[in-house]
């Protein structure tokens, strides 16, 4: 049968060239096996996610990333890295507000850090410390460079996460920081 776009397709107005749409029955599909998933806290927030790709893909206002956050935030407290890290890599991607960047940089860096994924958490965190630098936001300079001191410490090299942490430290002490 032929598609009747209008009717089967939902359009996503962000979506990279290259990329399909998403098909009508797809995404009932998904919204069936989330309604049939036991009642937890993972399913309400998945619940309220499809409602809002659904009023978002009728032309509501875009509040898919609190959403998100709230999902990889769950899926992080659940020790689901892999997951989660993925949720917040997708926010970056969706993210039109730059002040929430750093917050899913960071969580990314983490999560990728518990999955041993150290090379790629530490481009994380530099990605996340310019968009910090960019946004002149010092609690997420202060909270990148401790994170990237604490990488050091899980790639064994406690000299220099030792280093680190002392810099961070005095360049506190002189700002005044508490």
């Amino acid at each position: 049968a032929q598609e009747r776009p209008d009717v089967d397709r939902i359009q996503h107005p962000g979506r990279a060239e290259g990329d399909r749409d998403l098909k009508f029955h797809e995404f009932i599909a998904v919204r069936r096996a989330v309604e049939a998933t036991p009642d937890s806290p993972q399913r309400r927030i998945l619940s309220d996610l499809v409602g809002t790709i659904s009023a978002f893909a009728e032309g509501s206002a875009d509040v898919r990333v609190p959403k998100l956050i709230a999902y990889a935030q769950l899926l992080e407290h659940d020790a689901r890295y892999e997951p989660a890290a993925d949720v917040y890599l997708t926010v970056i991607e969706l993210a039109t507000d730059r002040e929430l960047l750093p917050l899913c940089y960071q969580r990314a860096g983490v999560c990728l850090r518990r999955l041993g994924a150290l090379d790629r958490s530490a481009e994380l965190y530099q990605a996340g410390l310019a968009v910090a630098s960019e946004n002149g936001d010092q609690f997420w300079l202060l909270k990148f460079r401790i994170s990237r001191a604490l990488l050091e410490f899980h790639k064994g090299d406690l000299p220099e996460a030792e280093r680190q942490l002392d810099s961070i430290i005095a360049d506190a002490d002189s700002q005044g920081s508490p």
